[in-house]
């Protein structure tokens, strides 16, 4: 057999919330990273322009931490600034194997609200669970009808509430809201079922398809 090689590139956008809050990317391998660098596009060699220009993990380095190069200012030269080795010692990069993904614990909720608008989940606990996470619910007492759902998550107030925005809030009404209830964080492994939960299809000349998570159909 021959060893497996796969070289990957990309290119995204950050904002402040985005770096504050995490991001997750997908890398379609037949196994976890060996080596990850992200550079900055814009910045280098900017007179008055101090920023990290560019950060990289390596399997050998423990999981949460990166290392890179931190530009440093100097507007009365326009040349490449002096730069700062800096070790990232929280909040870094981080890997999984999507064959075989971590698990967690479930969570429990007091309140799911949303008939017929915003789906709203309340949590003393919020856990790890971050915008883009995928979470199923189950248990929902008064509202059995999306226990066993899986859904995307897209916004989160830490331990008070996840919002599950990609559920149907239109024309999709329940007997009552979900009293109680458990939520559990998964990550989808690659063998997962391609499995896409219909929540709600509008009556129109041009229908509108509501699932419960992002989706590529």
């Amino acid at each position: 057999m021959l060893p497996y090689q796969m070289i990957a590139g990309g290119k995204f956008t950050l904002s402040t919330a985005t770096i504050a809050s995490g991001l997750d990317l997908t890398c379609n391998s037949q196994k976890p990273p060996d080596f990850i660098v992200l550079r900055a596009i814009t910045g280098w060699g900017e007179s008055g322009d101090a920023q990290a220009i560019e950060w990289f993990w390596e399997k050998s380095m423990a999981q949460g931490t990166a290392k890179g190069i931190l530009q440093a200012s100097e507007a009365s030269t326009p040349q490449l600034p002096a730069m700062t080795a800096y070790t990232i010692s929280s909040n870094g990069i981080s890997t999984y194997d999507t064959t075989n993904p971590p698990t967690f614990a479930p969570l429990a909720t007091t309140a799911i609200t949303g008939n017929a608008g915003t789906f709203i989940v309340t949590m003393a606990n919020t856990g790890t669970i971050s915008v883009g996470d995928y979470v199923r619910l189950y248990a929902t007492t008064g509202e059995l009808q999306i226990a066993g759902y899986t859904f995307q998550v897209t916004a989160v107030t830490a331990n008070v509430s996840i919002t599950l925005g990609y559920m149907a809030s239109s024309g999709i009404t329940f007997a009552a809201d979900a009293t109680a209830g458990q939520v559990i964080k998964f990550i989808p492994n690659r063998m997962y079922p391609r499995l896409r939960y219909i929540a709600n299809i509008t009556k129109a000349a041009q229908a509108v398809v509501y699932f419960t998570e992002q989706n590529d159909w």
